[in-house]
């Protein structure tokens, strides 16, 4: 059985492929081209701890120790530009601190770890257009804004809305959700954020 206090274990061993596994195998299936696409060397300890903090938030309800020791570690390995290595990792990182935030928030905890934890997450964001503005785009795989969405779809910011709207719309244009690898994280995200009704895409709502 899965526990929070396995997730804490395993990041403090630095064991980012064991924690993408378990998180993985323990309610966030996907398929290999997106696990490939997780363990990527410069991105893998952003998208282990992002993904375990989400898991570790579930399983916690309220703020407690093991929450706390992922967003942590997750904030002592962003790096100066504000990312966490690749696309996938950053995507991933940014999403587990906004929901730590949202459970921090929902529980009262401290103003100042909020404050500290927003302004992580935020800057991850705004790292992740950078890597994705213009030119550098087209470097982008289909793969990587597939775990964007799946990632952040649904926890933008009102001023990040644009952009989301934007991401969904390339995904569009690159056919993601008729691919049979991607389709099973992008259509659901694309619903969440609003960008196309669930009978639009053959989801039931």
């Amino acid at each position: 059985m899965m526990t929070a206090q396995r997730l804490v274990g395993l990041a403090e061993r630095l064991e980012w492929d064991a924690l993408l596994g378990a998180v993985i195998r323990n309610g966030r299936p996907v398929a290999l081209p997106v696990r490939v696409c997780l363990s990527e060397e410069s991105g893998a300890c952003g998208s282990a701890l992002g993904l375990a903090l989400c898991r570790a938030v579930e399983l916690t309800y309220l703020p407690g120790p093991e929450s706390h020791s992922l967003a942590m570690l997750a904030l002592g390995s962003q790096l100066e530009d504000g990312s966490f290595g690749s696309v996938a990792g950053t995507a991933c990182a940014a999403a587990g601190l906004r929901v730590y935030e949202e459970q921090l928030r929902a529980g009262l905890g401290d103003a100042a770890l909020i404050a500290r934890v927003a302004e992580a997450s935020d800057r991850a964001v705004m790292a992740l257009m950078e890597m994705m503005r213009g030119s550098r785009r087209r470097s982008v795989e289909g793969v990587d804004l597939a775990v964007v969405l799946w990632a952040l779809a649904g926890r933008e910011r009102a001023g990040e809305r644009w952009w989301m709207l934007e991401m969904c719309a390339t995904a569009d244009a690159m056919g993601l959700t008729h691919d049979a690898s991607l389709s099973g994280i992008v259509a659901p995200a694309l619903i969440r954020s609003g960008a196309v009704g669930a009978k639009g895409m053959g989801v039931a709502a």
